[in-house]
């Protein structure tokens, strides 16, 4: 796959754009949770499109297949963090419903 032919796979750009919106979402996160939360949240999304981009820059499906499973392994990291921002009250944006869904 070429250099930047990620950027026209559908995965690669739902997987960014989910990235975008966590940055959005926990930058009303509490200050307190800068090093917390808020990073690892930020660092899971971010991972997602990142693995995907890294995998079709491998030299074999089957490398290439092993970025996917770690990007699948980050998106379920995610899910885990919004949702305990969600209980402890960090956001009540409704777009995390739509994120986890």
């Amino acid at each position: 796959m070429k250099a930047a032919s990620f950027r026209k796979l559908r995965i690669w750009q739902e997987a960014f754009a989910l990235t975008v919106d966590v940055f959005r979402i926990t930058s009303n996160f509490p200050g307190t949770e800068m090093f917390g939360l808020t990073s690892q949240v930020r660092r899971s999304a971010n991972s997602v499109p990142a693995n995907i981009a890294e995998g079709t820059g491998r030299s074999s499906t089957k490398d290439y297949l092993h970025f996917l499973h770690i990007a699948r392994g980050s998106v379920k990291e995610t899910i885990s963090h919004l949702l305990l921002a969600q209980a402890l009250k960090f956001t009540d944006d409704s777009r995390i419903v739509l994120l986890i869904s």
